[in-house]
């Protein structure tokens, strides 16, 4: 299906935020690289700040959900807590990964970037509000089956989990991989500790 000029637009202006950076950001490149005209910026997004504010957050959305499928086919193909508890772990911690560093960059660039912005903040907020009851869904399916802690907040719990996966861009930029790994460890066992109670290896 073909893109909507709209779309086109949005997609070059998150390629330069991806690429050069936010500052790197010209209505006129955006245009070009989107094969269209600076009013049709000025249209559909009014001007650059509309354009970013809605780069950003659809940017950021998509780095949300970006696990909502495979939790969703996981959640359909366990049969008990142990198959659960065994096909999410490397989900879990897949994000915690280096090779994600980008991503977990880039969410923090745009929550820094919506201080003193309050569109892209209510965008953000939004997006967080949809992210806990989506995921949050999906973990309450689980602890209806008996497979997580009684009394866990599954939205809590949602929203726990990426403060966690966020948060390891404090080491990243000094710590060696030895720390890493270890902070790695930790940030799972807390995660599951949380989610299956401390009693969840056993």
């Amino acid at each position: 299906m073909p893109q909507s000029s709209r779309q086109r637009l949005l997609e070059a202006a998150i390629a330069i935020i991806e690429e050069s950076g936010e500052a790197e950001l010209h209505v006129r490149e955006v245009a070009a690289a989107a094969g269209l005209s600076v009013a049709m910026v000025r249209h559909y997004f009014t001007d650059r700040e509309g354009l970013v504010t809605e780069a950003r957050a659809e940017q950021y959305r998509r780095s949300m959900f970006v696990s909502v499928p495979e939790m969703t086919r996981l959640l359909a193909d366990a049969r008990n807590v142990d198959d659960f508890k065994a096909t999410v772990r490397p989900v879990f911690e897949s994000f915690l990964r280096a090779e994600f560093f980008d991503r977990r960059m880039s969410r923090a660039s745009a929550l820094g970037a919506s201080y003193r912005r309050p569109d892209l903040a209510h965008e953000l907020e939004l997006i967080h509000r949809e992210t806990s009851a989506t995921i949050g869904g999906i973990l309450m399916i689980a602890q209806e089956r008996g497979w997580l802690r009684p009394g866990l907040n599954p939205q809590v719990a949602c929203m726990l989990y990426y403060g966690i996966v966020n948060s390891r861009v404090l080491i990243e930029s000094w710590a060696d991989e030895d720390f890493q790994a270890e902070w790695n460890e930790l940030a799972i066992e807390a995660i599951f500790n949380l989610y299956f109670g401390p009693d969840h290896g056993k």
